[in-house]
């Protein structure tokens, strides 16, 4: 929701985010209300992908890695845990990923979001994020979490994914 708030408020891609800070400033419950809006039609939207056949989901928080973690909670998190959470509901056992460029240091946050898979950028260490990860979830609330790395090389080198469990109870069928 984020991400697309931002898209919304800014009127296209911004370096600075200027508007929609502004906005989160100036008027934060009628940013609040958009993205109320957009988790619920982004929910909505997931559903109809999955009636459709879809057997797993990607929700992209582009800009939220953008967000100092503070202002991540408030304005990006909570709008993701809604959305995952009523998809999770509606459309139970399919599986949901998240990943938010540049968030190395959300990582905690991102995996209490609700979703079952947390995408990590080139810049992450996978066995840093695999004990941070698995360290949000002492007391056990959720089953098991997968951590999706993607090297993507300044050079260009082709992006290639590698998952790999952070829980043991993970069902193996997803690891590749």
């Amino acid at each position: 929701p984020w991400t697309l708030a931002t898209y919304l408020v800014e009127g296209g891609a911004s370096s600075l985010y200027r508007t929609i800070k502004g906005m989160a400033l100036s008027d934060p419950q009628l940013l609040e209300g958009v993205l109320e809006r957009l988790a619920d039609a982004m929910a909505e939207y997931m559903v109809f992908q999955i009636d459709a056949g879809a057997q797993y989901m990607q929700v992209f928080d582009s800009w939220g890695g953008q967000l100092p973690p503070a202002s991540w909670d408030r304005w990006s998190g909570r709008f993701l845990a809604r959305m995952i959470e009523r998809v999770h509901t509606e459309r139970p056992g399919v599986p949901l990923m998240l990943y938010a460029n540049g968030s190395g240091g959300l990582l905690e946050r991102m995996a209490v979001t609700g979703a079952d898979v947390i995408g990590l950028d080139w810049t992450v260490d996978m066995a840093d994020a695999r004990l941070r990860i698995a360290a949000a979830f002492l007391p056990p609330q959720v089953g098991a979490i997968l951590l999706q790395l993607a090297l993507d090389a300044p050079w260009h080198v082709p992006v290639f994914h590698a998952l790999f469990a952070a829980s043991a109870s993970t069902d193996s069928s997803l690891r590749t």
